[in-house]
């Protein structure tokens, strides 16, 4: 054979052979995709339907918010994505989400965009119970809707402040390098008696089980 022929048949291979990310579509593995449903509900819970799905962009900067139809899409790559979901009278929502698995349900929380200058309250409370080491534990509230998580620091009289809390069903949870000490269920804006979160014994809990006193 000569060189010449050598060469060509050399370099014909090179140009049909699959490339890394071309090598699964080739020996019969496609693409994984998913089929995503967006739901949305209020900071208060109640169930909103729907929303506008205004932005579904991947971290290579794609975006497939035009392949939703009532808040559902099919054929979503698996990947992560940041999202931005919208409905008339209410502020929208922003988070990234993990599209892994052949169904994803994604729910996003609005807040009724209210009349007038919007201030994120204050909430400030007590930790009640054994003393707890200082840089090694925290209280932490989330949104059960909306999704805000926000930290303080516990200071050595139990005090602690949480600044621009969401508004809705929240939880509260004091958190050591163990886990979840103690937890209690709020509604803010909160109206009630000075609050205060208790931890029942000196015992740190095993991470991820939460003792709730039921305050």
């Amino acid at each position: 054979m000569g060189r010449g022929l050598k060469a060509a048949l050399i370099l014909s291979a090179i140009l049909q052979a699959p490339t890394a990310g071309q090598q699964g579509t080739h020996r019969g593995h496609p693409e994984l995709t998913a089929r995503v449903d967006v739901v949305a509900f209020s900071a208060k819970g109640r169930f909103l339907g729907a929303p506008d799905v205004v932005v579904f962009q991947s971290d290579h900067g794609l975006n497939l918010a035009a392949r939703f139809r009532d808040g559902a899409a099919t054929g979503i790559p698996y990947g992560v994505y940041r999202i931005e979901g919208r409905l008339p009278w209410y502020f929208s929502d922003v988070r990234y989400v993990w599209v892994y698995q052949p169904k994803v349900t994604i729910v996003l929380g609005l807040e009724f965009d209210h009349e007038g200058p919007r201030f994120p309250p204050t909430l400030s409370g007590r930790v009640a119970g054994p003393s707890l080491p200082a840089g090694k534990s925290f209280v932490e509230i989330t949104g059960v809707y909306e999704h805000v998580s926000i930290e303080s620091a516990i200071g050595s009289d139990g005090s602690f402040s949480l600044g621009g809390v969401p508004s809705g069903l929240c939880l509260l949870l004091v958190v050591d390098e163990h886990g979840i000490l103690a937890s209690r269920t709020l509604t803010l804006p909160y109206t009630g008696p000075p609050l205060e979160i208790e931890i029942k014994s000196d015992q740190p809990s095993p991470a991820g089980k939460v003792d709730s006193p039921g305050r």
